[in-house]
């Protein structure tokens, strides 16, 4: 829309300035024409100065999902959103509860190609009388993250394409769409930045409550010797959305598996 009207206020301009040329034409049109000359300009100048935001490399998502842990007989339904809030805001949540109590994380950032450039994240977890909350604040203009934890605040350097912890699978997903073979990022949480990288584990077909999908396996590089072990899965012919992840550490596994999905 913007760009067919610039072109009619363009050719209007055209008109206008050809009308105002022969000599025959008396002062008070020419003055009126050129107060309209600079009005449509300065409306083409609007419209062209108005801020663009290119289109994003995932499209917002509604998603539910199954947590269980071995060794604990009952499962947690979990909520995992992402929304656009405007000016190239965006904003992903997970949430889950039950009668143990409640567990929330939130991210707020801006797309930088394939990076959720992270703006703020927040954590609240409350139940079975504990509470724990902690909030992080990225300037990446200064370099650094602010973070304020059990009424105390620290800072540390972070550099220009520092994502979080729960947004850094925003980025694997946009990664893997595009093909790329370098899934390594720089993630900050409330200990410092830390840089990570996965490995492609394969292809799998998986069978979750949401449906059959056709997979792509990835797995996290840990230290040698390292008793922990994280794998997701996500849907080929789904834009590359998460549908499981499997955390393994010493003897225990805790899976998030796909229920539902929504855009």
């Amino acid at each position: 829309m913007v760009k067919r009207f610039r072109n009619r206020a363009i050719n209007t301009l055209g008109k206008i300035n050809a009308a105002i040329t022969p000599s025959s034409l008396l002062r008070t049109q020419s003055a009126r024409l050129s107060l309209t000359s600079l009005f449509l300009l300065t409306f083409v100048s609007t419209l062209i100065s108005t801020p663009t935001y290119a289109e994003p490399p995932i499209a917002a998502f509604q998603q539910q999902f199954r947590l269980s842990s071995s060794g604990i007989p009952f499962s947690i339904k979990a909520d995992r959103r992402l929304e656009y809030r405007g000016d190239g805001i965006w904003a992903m949540t997970v949430s889950a509860d039950n009668w143990l109590g409640e567990v929330e994380e939130t991210t707020i950032f801006s797309w930088q190609q394939c990076t959720p450039l992270s703006n703020y994240y927040g954590y609240k977890r409350e139940g079975m009388g504990k509470k724990r909350h902690a909030e992080m604040f990225f300037n990446h203009q200064a370099g650094q993250a602010r973070v304020i934890r059990a009424a105390k605040e620290s800072h540390y350097p972070i550099n220009n394409s520092t994502t979080d912890k729960l947004s850094h699978t925003l980025a694997l997903q946009c990664l893997l769409s595009k093909g790329s073979n370098d899934l390594s990022m720089d993630i900050a949480d409330e200990r410092g930045l830390d840089h990570i990288e996965y490995r492609h584990a394969g292809e799998e077909t998986l069978n979750t409550p949401a449906g059959k999908f056709k997979t792509v396996k990835i797995e996290r590089i840990r230290e040698p010797g390292s008793s922990r072990q994280t794998s997701m899965w996500f849907a080929k012919n789904h834009g590359y959305a998460l549908v499981q992840m499997v955390q393994d550490e010493d003897d225990k596994q805790h899976t998030m598996t796909l229920k539902k999905f929504s855009r």
